[in-house]
Protein backbone atom coordinates (compact mmCIF):
# COMPACT_ATOMS: atom_id res chain seq x y z
CA UNK A 1 0.00 0.00 0.00
CA UNK A 2 2.90 2.36 0.84
CA UNK A 3 4.29 2.37 -2.75
CA UNK A 4 0.89 3.48 -4.06
CA UNK A 5 0.72 6.32 -1.49
CA UNK A 6 4.24 7.43 -2.42
CA UNK A 7 3.34 7.46 -6.13
CA UNK A 8 0.22 9.49 -5.43
CA UNK A 9 2.21 12.00 -3.36
CA UNK A 10 4.76 12.32 -6.17
CA UNK A 11 2.00 12.90 -8.73
CA UNK A 12 0.55 15.55 -6.44
CA UNK A 13 3.89 17.32 -6.28
CA UNK A 14 4.24 17.20 -10.07
CA UNK A 15 0.75 18.59 -10.57
CA UNK A 16 1.43 21.38 -8.07
CA UNK A 17 4.60 22.30 -9.96
CA UNK A 18 2.79 22.28 -13.29
CA UNK A 19 -0.01 24.38 -11.77
CA UNK A 20 2.39 27.30 -11.29
CA UNK A 21 1.73 29.01 -14.59
CA UNK A 22 3.92 31.85 -15.84
CA UNK A 23 2.55 35.12 -17.16
CA UNK A 24 3.23 35.98 -20.79
CA UNK A 25 2.88 39.21 -22.74
CA UNK A 26 2.77 38.59 -26.48
CA UNK A 27 3.31 41.55 -28.80
CA UNK A 28 1.94 40.12 -32.05
CA UNK A 29 2.28 41.75 -35.45
CA UNK A 30 0.30 40.37 -38.40
CA UNK A 31 1.67 41.06 -41.88
CA UNK A 32 0.82 40.03 -45.42
CA UNK A 33 2.95 37.06 -46.47
CA UNK A 34 3.90 38.50 -49.87
CA UNK A 35 4.30 42.24 -49.19
CA UNK A 36 5.14 42.12 -45.45
CA UNK A 37 2.79 45.09 -45.02
CA UNK A 38 0.81 45.21 -41.76
CA UNK A 39 -2.70 43.79 -41.80
CA UNK A 40 -5.18 45.91 -39.86
CA UNK A 41 -8.21 44.49 -38.07
CA UNK A 42 -7.05 40.88 -38.24
CA UNK A 43 -8.55 38.65 -35.57
CA UNK A 44 -5.81 37.14 -33.42
CA UNK A 45 -6.44 34.26 -31.01
CA UNK A 46 -3.98 32.95 -28.43
CA UNK A 47 -4.55 29.66 -26.63
CA UNK A 48 -3.19 29.70 -23.05
CA UNK A 49 -3.08 26.78 -20.58
CA UNK A 50 -3.31 28.40 -17.13
CA UNK A 51 -3.16 25.13 -15.18
CA UNK A 52 -4.56 25.07 -11.66
CA UNK A 53 -7.98 23.46 -11.44
CA UNK A 54 -8.15 23.47 -15.24
CA UNK A 55 -5.03 21.29 -15.54
CA UNK A 56 -3.87 21.45 -19.14
CA UNK A 57 -7.15 22.83 -20.47
CA UNK A 58 -6.88 25.81 -22.80
CA UNK A 59 -8.36 29.27 -22.54
CA UNK A 60 -8.53 31.39 -25.69
CA UNK A 61 -7.95 35.13 -25.62
CA UNK A 62 -8.67 37.33 -28.63
CA UNK A 63 -7.70 40.70 -29.99
CA UNK A 64 -7.77 42.74 -33.19
CA UNK A 65 -4.74 44.31 -34.84
CA UNK A 66 -4.38 48.09 -35.12
CA UNK A 67 -3.27 50.13 -38.14
CA UNK A 68 0.28 48.86 -37.61
CA UNK A 69 -0.90 45.25 -37.66
CA UNK A 70 -0.12 44.94 -33.96
CA UNK A 71 -1.99 43.65 -30.92
CA UNK A 72 -0.88 42.75 -27.39
CA UNK A 73 -2.42 39.66 -25.80
CA UNK A 74 -1.37 38.37 -22.40
CA UNK A 75 -2.22 35.45 -20.18
CA UNK A 76 -0.95 32.66 -17.92
CA UNK A 77 0.25 29.34 -19.30
CA UNK A 78 2.06 26.22 -18.18
CA UNK A 79 2.56 25.04 -21.77
CA UNK A 80 3.58 26.60 -25.07
CA UNK A 81 0.97 28.85 -26.63
CA UNK A 82 -0.80 28.55 -29.94
CA UNK A 83 -1.15 31.82 -31.85
CA UNK A 84 -3.47 32.16 -34.86
CA UNK A 85 -4.71 34.98 -37.07
CA UNK A 86 -7.48 35.35 -39.66
CA UNK A 87 -9.12 38.12 -41.60
CA UNK A 88 -11.74 38.11 -44.32
CA UNK A 89 -9.89 37.79 -47.60
CA UNK A 90 -6.91 36.00 -46.03
CA UNK A 91 -6.24 32.40 -45.05
CA UNK A 92 -5.84 31.41 -41.41
CA UNK A 93 -2.25 31.15 -40.25
CA UNK A 94 -0.80 30.00 -36.95
CA UNK A 95 2.37 29.30 -35.01
CA UNK A 96 3.48 28.06 -31.61
CA UNK A 97 5.03 30.45 -29.09
CA UNK A 98 7.39 28.81 -26.55
CA UNK A 99 6.78 29.13 -22.84
CA UNK A 100 10.40 28.41 -21.82
CA UNK A 101 13.69 28.93 -23.65
CA UNK A 102 17.26 27.91 -22.69
CA UNK A 103 19.96 30.36 -21.64
CA UNK A 104 23.66 30.03 -22.52
CA UNK A 105 24.12 27.35 -19.85
CA UNK A 106 21.16 25.30 -21.01
CA UNK A 107 18.93 26.30 -18.12
CA UNK A 108 15.34 26.97 -19.13
CA UNK A 109 13.48 30.09 -18.04
CA UNK A 110 10.09 31.63 -18.96
CA UNK A 111 10.11 33.83 -22.02
CA UNK A 112 7.69 36.28 -20.44
CA UNK A 113 7.71 38.95 -23.15
CA UNK A 114 7.72 37.95 -26.80
CA UNK A 115 7.63 39.81 -30.11
CA UNK A 116 5.90 37.66 -32.70
CA UNK A 117 5.51 38.27 -36.43
CA UNK A 118 2.75 36.21 -38.00
CA UNK A 119 2.42 36.11 -41.79
CA UNK A 120 -0.97 35.50 -43.38
CA UNK A 121 -1.65 34.76 -47.06
CA UNK A 122 -4.29 36.38 -49.22
CA UNK A 123 -7.13 34.43 -50.78
CA UNK A 124 -6.57 35.18 -54.46
CA UNK A 125 -8.34 32.87 -56.90
CA UNK A 126 -9.58 29.58 -55.43
CA UNK A 127 -11.03 27.30 -58.11
CA UNK A 128 -12.88 23.98 -58.39
CA UNK A 129 -10.63 20.93 -58.62
CA UNK A 130 -10.73 17.18 -58.33
CA UNK A 131 -9.38 16.76 -54.79
CA UNK A 132 -9.14 13.55 -52.85
CA UNK A 133 -7.26 11.89 -49.98
CA UNK A 134 -6.00 8.43 -50.95
CA UNK A 135 -3.80 5.57 -49.87
CA UNK A 136 -2.15 4.37 -53.04
CA UNK A 137 -1.97 0.61 -52.52
CA UNK A 138 -1.23 -1.07 -55.83
CA UNK A 139 -3.72 -3.79 -56.80
CA UNK A 140 -0.89 -5.89 -58.26
CA UNK A 141 2.61 -6.22 -56.84
CA UNK A 142 5.43 -5.83 -59.35
CA UNK A 143 3.26 -4.50 -62.20
CA UNK A 144 3.14 -0.96 -63.61
CA UNK A 145 -0.44 0.32 -63.30
CA UNK A 146 -1.93 3.66 -64.30
CA UNK A 147 -3.88 6.02 -62.02
CA UNK A 148 -6.47 8.54 -63.28
CA UNK A 149 -6.63 11.73 -61.18
CA UNK A 150 -9.83 12.98 -62.79
CA UNK A 151 -11.73 9.76 -62.14
CA UNK A 152 -9.93 9.11 -58.86
CA UNK A 153 -9.21 5.44 -59.52
CA UNK A 154 -6.85 2.99 -61.15
CA UNK A 155 -7.30 2.60 -64.90
CA UNK A 156 -9.16 -0.40 -66.26
CA UNK A 157 -9.12 -3.33 -65.64
CA UNK A 158 -8.10 -2.48 -62.06
CA UNK A 159 -10.53 0.39 -61.64
CA UNK A 160 -12.81 2.88 -63.39
CA UNK A 161 -10.04 5.16 -64.63
CA UNK A 162 -9.80 5.96 -68.34
CA UNK A 163 -6.60 7.99 -68.68
CA UNK A 164 -3.32 7.08 -67.00
CA UNK A 165 -1.98 10.30 -65.52
CA UNK A 166 0.89 8.49 -63.80
CA UNK A 167 2.17 4.95 -63.53
CA UNK A 168 2.79 3.20 -60.24
CA UNK A 169 5.14 0.23 -59.97
CA UNK A 170 4.98 -1.09 -56.42
CA UNK A 171 7.34 -3.86 -55.30
CA UNK A 172 6.79 -5.15 -51.78
CA UNK A 173 8.73 -7.99 -50.19
CA UNK A 174 7.12 -8.75 -46.84
CA UNK A 175 8.98 -11.23 -44.65
CA UNK A 176 7.23 -10.33 -41.42
CA UNK A 177 5.28 -7.50 -39.70
CA UNK A 178 8.48 -5.49 -39.14
CA UNK A 179 10.65 -7.07 -41.80
CA UNK A 180 10.09 -5.80 -45.35
CA UNK A 181 11.42 -3.99 -48.43
CA UNK A 182 9.08 -1.65 -50.30
CA UNK A 183 9.70 0.55 -53.33
CA UNK A 184 7.22 2.58 -55.37
CA UNK A 185 8.38 3.87 -58.73
CA UNK A 186 6.34 6.73 -60.17
CA UNK A 187 6.62 7.34 -63.91
CA UNK A 188 4.50 8.92 -66.62
CA UNK A 189 3.04 8.11 -70.04
CA UNK A 190 4.15 11.31 -71.82
CA UNK A 191 7.68 12.52 -72.50
CA UNK A 192 7.26 15.91 -70.86
CA UNK A 193 5.16 14.79 -67.89
CA UNK A 194 6.96 14.88 -64.58
CA UNK A 195 7.12 15.25 -60.81
CA UNK A 196 8.81 17.82 -58.61
CA UNK A 197 9.44 17.46 -54.88
CA UNK A 198 8.83 20.57 -52.83
CA UNK A 199 8.91 21.66 -49.20
CA UNK A 200 6.63 24.36 -47.81
CA UNK A 201 7.62 26.23 -44.65
CA UNK A 202 4.50 28.37 -44.55
CA UNK A 203 2.33 28.38 -41.43
CA UNK A 204 -0.79 29.11 -43.46
CA UNK A 205 -3.64 26.68 -44.04
CA UNK A 206 -2.91 27.33 -47.75
CA UNK A 207 0.51 25.71 -48.05
CA UNK A 208 1.40 25.58 -51.73
CA UNK A 209 2.51 28.10 -54.32
CA UNK A 210 -0.36 29.91 -56.01
CA UNK A 211 0.90 28.76 -59.43
CA UNK A 212 2.65 25.55 -60.45
CA UNK A 213 6.13 26.17 -61.93
CA UNK A 214 6.59 25.71 -65.66
CA UNK A 215 9.97 23.97 -65.34
CA UNK A 216 11.87 21.67 -62.99
CA UNK A 217 9.91 18.42 -63.31
CA UNK A 218 11.70 15.08 -63.46
CA UNK A 219 10.57 12.00 -65.37
CA UNK A 220 10.30 9.62 -62.40
CA UNK A 221 10.45 9.32 -58.64
CA UNK A 222 11.16 6.36 -56.36
CA UNK A 223 9.85 5.90 -52.83
CA UNK A 224 12.10 3.59 -50.79
CA UNK A 225 11.33 2.10 -47.40
CA UNK A 226 12.82 -0.96 -45.73
CA UNK A 227 12.98 -2.45 -42.27
CA UNK A 228 14.85 -5.23 -40.49
CA UNK A 229 13.93 -6.55 -37.02
CA UNK A 230 17.19 -5.41 -35.41
CA UNK A 231 18.20 -2.52 -37.68
CA UNK A 232 15.26 -0.14 -37.67
CA UNK A 233 13.82 1.61 -40.70
CA UNK A 234 15.71 2.99 -43.69
CA UNK A 235 14.75 4.77 -46.92
CA UNK A 236 13.98 8.21 -48.31
CA UNK A 237 10.63 8.82 -46.63
CA UNK A 238 10.10 12.46 -45.59
CA UNK A 239 6.80 13.41 -43.95
CA UNK A 240 7.44 17.11 -44.67
CA UNK A 241 7.75 16.56 -48.42
CA UNK A 242 5.07 17.48 -50.96
CA UNK A 243 4.95 17.13 -54.74
CA UNK A 244 3.88 18.96 -57.88
CA UNK A 245 3.07 17.07 -61.08
CA UNK A 246 2.67 17.97 -64.72
CA UNK A 247 0.49 15.43 -66.55
CA UNK A 248 -1.38 14.96 -69.86
CA UNK A 249 1.40 16.96 -71.48
CA UNK A 250 1.57 17.69 -75.20
CA UNK A 251 4.60 19.39 -76.75
CA UNK A 252 5.66 20.42 -80.23
CA UNK A 253 8.71 19.00 -82.01
CA UNK A 254 11.02 21.47 -80.30
CA UNK A 255 9.78 20.42 -76.86
CA UNK A 256 7.72 23.54 -76.20
CA UNK A 257 4.72 22.68 -74.01
CA UNK A 258 1.45 23.21 -75.87
CA UNK A 259 -0.89 21.87 -73.21
CA UNK A 260 -0.62 20.24 -69.78
CA UNK A 261 -2.52 19.73 -66.56
CA UNK A 262 -1.11 20.41 -63.13
CA UNK A 263 -1.49 18.55 -59.85
CA UNK A 264 -0.34 19.23 -56.31
CA UNK A 265 0.14 16.55 -53.68
CA UNK A 266 0.14 17.25 -49.95
CA UNK A 267 1.90 14.54 -47.95
CA UNK A 268 4.27 11.67 -48.54
CA UNK A 269 3.61 8.78 -50.87
CA UNK A 270 1.72 6.45 -50.62
CA UNK A 271 -0.75 8.29 -48.31
CA UNK A 272 -1.53 11.78 -49.55
CA UNK A 273 -4.10 14.30 -50.73
CA UNK A 274 -4.04 15.33 -54.37
CA UNK A 275 -5.53 18.29 -56.23
CA UNK A 276 -6.02 17.95 -59.99
CA UNK A 277 -6.68 21.12 -62.00
CA UNK A 278 -8.75 19.91 -64.98
CA UNK A 279 -8.21 23.01 -67.13
CA UNK A 280 -5.30 22.56 -69.57
CA UNK A 281 -2.50 25.11 -69.18
CA UNK A 282 -4.02 26.54 -66.01
CA UNK A 283 -1.26 26.42 -63.38
CA UNK A 284 -3.50 27.64 -60.56
CA UNK A 285 -3.03 25.49 -57.41
CA UNK A 286 -5.46 27.36 -55.14
CA UNK A 287 -8.36 25.01 -54.38
CA UNK A 288 -11.84 26.00 -53.21
CA UNK A 289 -12.85 23.25 -50.72
CA UNK A 290 -16.53 24.09 -51.29
CA UNK A 291 -16.21 23.23 -55.00
CA UNK A 292 -14.78 19.74 -55.16
CA UNK A 293 -15.49 18.36 -58.65
CA UNK A 294 -15.96 14.80 -57.42
CA UNK A 295 -19.70 14.11 -57.31
CA UNK A 296 -19.35 11.42 -54.68
CA UNK A 297 -16.53 11.03 -52.18
CA UNK A 298 -16.13 8.99 -49.02
CA UNK A 299 -15.75 10.77 -45.71
CA UNK A 300 -12.17 9.60 -45.18
CA UNK A 301 -11.30 10.78 -48.70
CA UNK A 302 -12.62 14.31 -48.15
CA UNK A 303 -10.15 17.16 -48.57
CA UNK A 304 -10.74 20.35 -46.58
CA UNK A 305 -7.45 22.24 -47.04
CA UNK A 306 -7.28 24.76 -49.89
Amino acid sequence: MKPIIIILLMLGLILNVRADADHFVLNIKVVDNDTLKPVENAKVVVSFSPGGKLGGASINKEGATDANGSVVIEGDSIFEMRVGAKKEGWYWSGLTAPNHVPDAKGKYYPKSKQDIILKIRKIKNPIPMYAKRIELISPENGKKIGYDFKVGDWVTPHGKGKTADMFILSELSQRGPRDFDHTILISFPNEHDGIKEIFYDTLSEFKSDYLAPEQGYQASWKYIRSRRPDEGEKGNVNRNRNYLLRVRTNADKSGKIESANYVKIYGEIPRFSYYFNPTPNDRNLEFDPAKNLFDEILRDELVTDP
